[in-house]
């Protein structure tokens, strides 16, 4: 059983090692620490899972520099394998990046959806004409005065 200083001390050994780059895994085998005790703290003790957060987001900004360090390495001409095992390198710590930090290196989807409110109808963006066999029907918002309308091809409604 360790004593509260011991498990501070070692927290905040683990934290700076995670902060520094190195992986989770190598950093409790660093300080003979099972894996497990790491779980345990990240799933009993609050503080400690917040101060895990922020080292994970500072591993991934390592990990970034890193990725220029390695994507700057030279390669001997016509090396392969080396060319491979650079882009290998940098996939997997890009990869990790955006999962740990998506905010600074995730992938962002611009989500754009367009539509536009009239007196409580809402007028969805008209089709093809050549794609509507049949009339269009447009809900309307559910207000006490308010009626389906049907569109037919080609129309506009006008709120």
């Amino acid at each position: 059983m360790r004593t509260p200083e011991e498990r501070a001390r070692l927290q905040q050994e683990i934290l700076w090692l995670v902060a520094e780059g190195t992986t989770a895994t190598a950093a409790c085998r660093r300080l003979s620490l099972p894996i497990s005790t790491l779980q345990d703290w990240k799933r009993h003790d609050p503080e400690f899972m917040k101060e895990w957060r922020l080292a994970r987001v500072e591993q991934a900004h390592c990990l970034a520099d890193e990725i220029i360090d390695i994507a700057d390495e030279p390669v001997a001409p016509g090396d392969m394998a080396a060319v491979q095992r650079n882009r290998l390198r940098v996939d997997t710590r890009k990869w990790f990046c955006g999962k740990t930090a998506p905010r600074c290196y995730g992938d962002k989807l611009a989500v754009n959806v367009e539509t536009e409110q009239r007196s409580g109808v809402i007028v969805l963006p008209a089709l093809d004409d050549s794609s509507v066999t049949a009339p269009v029907r447009v809900i309307a918002a559910p207000t006490p005065t308010a009626r389906p309308l049907i569109r037919q091809p080609g129309e506009t409604i006008i709120g």
